[in-house]
């Protein structure tokens, strides 16, 4: 069948093409007409200066020629503040229009371990930059791996990798393509990226000439005229070379009309003097007396929410995080930040009045040192407590309002000050900006002994991670919860997230391991008498038979379940239950009985909440998925058409590709004509090739 060429749309949202491999000619999994062009860079500094020996280098290496059909990749190296990042959007945005498929970016979290975001992370966040579906993401590293080499394949791309800290981050994320390029910064020196062939600009302080003309570019031009002469060249003196400082001053120059250039200056030679020049092994220069002068400006309470905030564990946070570390409103934290901001000491991220804030890098280590200086070990322990309590009930609010599904954890009597969820939207946005402060926090909290928070963020996180393909966080997290559960006797919660575990495992196609959680899980809920524990792993159990063509079996381990789920007085979970009774009994043939239990289950899914919308859309397209197959086997093939097509139309919406290759195979066995029979096959066999499910693929081709 050379030659063919077969078409099958929506992976993702935007166009997003991928390109799967060869069966009977080559599958292209299309969303629309075009592919999605990603521009993630942010715009240059508006007043960048100098660094024309840097951006020479960089431009004849951008014209070489690429090695070995791999992309070009060059590291920008140098100490916190000295305007790495700025370098690399400025140098980027110069020659963005030389790549046709757009700009991606993405933080990693060095120069330490302890915050570096992983490899596998990493690769999922690009998947999603690139435009595959959260469902149409592979849960194996392999296949994942497979995607994103199909979703680059020769693609003219940038990539920025901002603070890496190891050399597989970066390996993990090369684009597979000779036509890309990629950008990384660190401020550690990472060998195997020089052994591997990228090539290495070392970024050195600013000179005292760049520094004083940044300044008086930047700075209000009548401070400028009105200083005494000299006072520009001594605050470019006090900056270090370091374009972070210099900002800070113009920030609070900027910012306060009664601020002077003199003033500032005057202050600065107050300060101790601390900064050391760096040793022959090029070591960072200290700083501290400089930001010094910006911290005896701030009020107490900036002052204070300054070194709270030295103790977050993630880059990014938010009023609602300063005010539950500070111990006030989120109305004073606003003021606290927004004073921080006035002097250069935080950033504010994303959209203008979006209200979140970073600190600067060379400012991070800052308030980070200042911090355990100040605190002891009781009062910082006691500060990683407030934190962890905002972002656990942040994360309890945010599960309720995006899956509006019932949850074991429930919000504390007195949560911390929250932000308002309007939508499952707004929900999900803000557990996307602080995923990796809430590992953080698990991480902590584990070390610290406080295991009830940890367990509880791994059940609560779950929906989520898993709707917003995060399968290797989604892995991490419930490990560090059995973990905990283990710890602190909670067997109960240990048998939840085994169940979950197993999960996940049946996901990546390891039945084994995953009927072996689920049994640990049965005799934990057993020894407590725990009935809610018991029927949720028999349930399991007959979805693990089920996914091993063991239909009997799992109608037996349905029947177990049974009394159990009836017991908790809930009609979704008889309806979740009665779904995969039905599923079974198609497959042996037992058509009548299945369509009676998906009659009770499709009236409980396709209840209305409170916002009109079907309690459970995506089960209720699942019920007409089994509805269909039932009819089918009762040749009742133009009302089984009917009931199939409604289900892909909302599978097609949702992203869900396993189950629209499912309904494309339940049509096949529908339609009439031959031809339409072999378009849905091929159809199915495509999507599974592309969510990487061979055996899937395998079975078709077989058949």
């Amino acid at each position: 069948m050379t030659g063919t060429e077969n078409t099958i749309g929506n992976i993702g949202p935007g166009g997003t093409a991928l390109q799967a491999r060869d069966i009977y000619g080559t599958i292209n999994i299309l969303t629309g007409g075009r592919p999605l062009i990603p521009r993630q860079l942010a715009p240059a500094a508006k007043y960048f200066t100098n660094r024309s020996r840097e951006r020479t280098r960089l431009d004849s290496f951008h014209r070489s020629s690429s090695r070995d059909a791999a992309p070009r990749v060059v590291v920008l190296r140098g100490l916190p503040g000295v305007g790495k990042t700025a370098l690399a959007l400025k140098w980027l945005g110069e020659i963005a229009d030389s790549y046709s498929d757009g700009q991606l970016y993405l933080e990693l979290g060095g120069p330490g371990p302890e915050r570096a975001v992983s490899p596998p992370s990493l690769l999922e966040q690009l998947l999603i930059a690139l435009g595959a579906d959260a469902n149409a993401i592979p849960h194996s590293s392999g296949a994942q791996r497979g995607m994103f080499r199909s979703l680059t394949a020769g693609r003219s791309l940038i990539l920025l990798l901002d603070d890496a800290a190891t050399a597989s981050q970066v390996s993990a994320v090369l684009p597979n393509s000779e036509h890309a390029l990629v950008v990384v910064t660190c401020t550690e020196r990472i060998p195997d990226l020089a052994a591997e062939g990228a090539a290495i600009v070392d970024i050195e302080p600013m000179d005292l000439e760049a520094i004083e003309e940044y300044l008086t570019r930047s700075l209000p031009a009548a401070k400028v005229a009105e200083a005494s002469s000299g006072s520009v060249a001594r605050l470019a003196a006090r900056c270090h070379g370091l374009p972070q400082l210099a900002h800070m001053a113009v920030r609070r120059l900027n910012s306060d009309p009664l601020e002077t250039i003199d003033g500032l200056v005057e202050r600065f030679d107050e300060a101790v003097v601390g900064a050391a020049r760096p040793d022959e092994e090029g070591r960072d220069r200290s700083v501290r007396a400089e930001i010094d002068t910006f911290l005896r400006a701030l009020t107490p309470l900036a002052l204070r929410t300054y070194r709270l905030l030295g103790l977050h564990p993630g880059r990014g946070f938010d009023a609602w995080a300063a005010a539950a570390a500070a111990e006030t409103g989120p109305g004073s934290a606003r003021e606290a930040l927004a004073e921080l901001w006035r002097n250069g000491l935080v950033d504010s991220v994303g959209d203008a009045g979006g209200g979140r804030y970073r600190f600067p890098e060379i400012i991070e280590h800052d308030a980070r040192a200042r911090a355990e200086a100040f605190y002891d070990v009781e009062d910082r322990a006691a500060v990683h407590a407030r934190y962890a309590a905002y972002y656990l009930a942040g994360v309890i609010e945010a599960a309720e309002k995006g899956t509006r599904r019932w949850t074991h954890t429930r919000q504390a009597d007195h949560p911390p000050a929250l932000p308002v969820f309007a939508t499952a939207e707004a929900a999900w946005s803000w557990m996307r900006v602080n995923l990796m402060t809430i590992l953080a926090i698990a991480d902590w909290c584990q070390k610290a002994g406080d295991h009830r928070t940890v367990w509880q963020l791994a059940e609560v996180s779950d929906g989520y991670l898993r709707e917003a393909g995060r399968y290797a966080d989604r892995f991490s997290l419930i490990r560090l919860g059995i973990v905990s559960a283990e710890a602190c006797g909670a067997q109960e919660v240990e048998a939840r997230l085994r169940n979950q575990h197993g999960l996940a495992l049946l996901d990546l196609r390891r039945e084994r391991e995953a009927v072996e959680e689920f049994s640990r899980a049965l005799r934990l809920s057993e020894e407590q008498g725990d009935g809610r524990g018991q029927g949720a792993a028999l349930e399991c159990l007959g979805i693990a038979a089920q996914r091993r063509g063991r239909d009997e079996e799992a109608l037996a381990y349905f029947d177990r379940a049974e009394p159990f789920k009836a017991a908790m007085g809930r009609p979704q979970a008889m309806a979740v239950l009665g779904l995969l009774r039905a599923r079974s009994s198609v497959t042996l043939g037992a058509h009548e009985e299945a369509l009676d239990l998906l009659a009770s289950a499709l009236h409980v899914f396709d209840a209305r909440d409170e916002d009109g919308r079907p309690a459970d859309e995506v089960n209720a397209a699942k019920a007409l998925l089994e509805r269909g197959r039932a009819l089918v086997g009762l040749s009742r093939t133009d009302t089984a058409v009917a009931e199939l097509r409604r289900a892909l139309e909302i599978f097609v919406e949702r992203g869900h590709l396993y189950q629209q290759a499912q309904v494309h195979e339940a049509l096949a066995r529908a339609v009439g004509r031959r031809r339409d029979r072999a378009g849905h096959l091929r159809e199915a066999l495509g999507l599974y090739r592309a969510i990487g499910n061979d055996a899937e693929a395998r079975r078709l081709e077989g058949d």
